[in-house]
């Protein structure tokens, strides 16, 4: 919603006069967020235990002032619990996970999947009261 707003000063002192007017335009931006789980089709069948296998996310990001669009720490990803009384659990870089993250692209790969992997993965962007996330279900057999 774009706006303007102006505001006007005058003194006097002895003979002499000054004038300032000042003219500021004001425009609000919406900022989105759309993630896609690019291979989610191909995630919907049971995927083979011990041959690796890659999560990606992918990330619109619109009108949306990140101090740097390439930080990795923008997007992360989750192990969602089964039990909605206990937190989703965040995921980083361990002997089994590793993250891939980039400018619009986000990946989490597993290096050697058993079936204790299989479960529901999200992808998440919560910055600058924008927020989006996008689950996948996978399965291990």
């Amino acid at each position: 919603m774009p706006g303007n707003t102006s505001g006007r000063s005058t003194s006097t002192r002895r003979e002499l006069k000054s004038f300032c007017e000042v003219n500021i335009h004001i425009e609000m931006l919406e900022g989105s967020v759309t993630l896609n789980i690019v291979n989610s089709k191909e995630l919907s069948k049971p995927q083979r235990t011990g041959k690796e296998l890659s999560i990606k996310c992918e990330a619109d990001i619109v009108n949306v002032k990140l101090d740097d669009a390439k930080d990795p720490n923008n997007v992360n990803w989750y192990r969602v619990s089964p039990d909605p009384d206990e937190d989703d659990i965040l995921l980083s870089d361990n002997d089994n996970i590793s993250i891939l993250r980039g400018k619009a692209n986000y990946v989490l790969k597993f290096l050697n999947p058993t079936e204790a992997d299989s479960g529901t993965y999200r992808c998440e962007f919560d910055q600058l009261d924008v927020d989006a996330s996008q689950d996948v279900t996978v399965e291990f057999v």
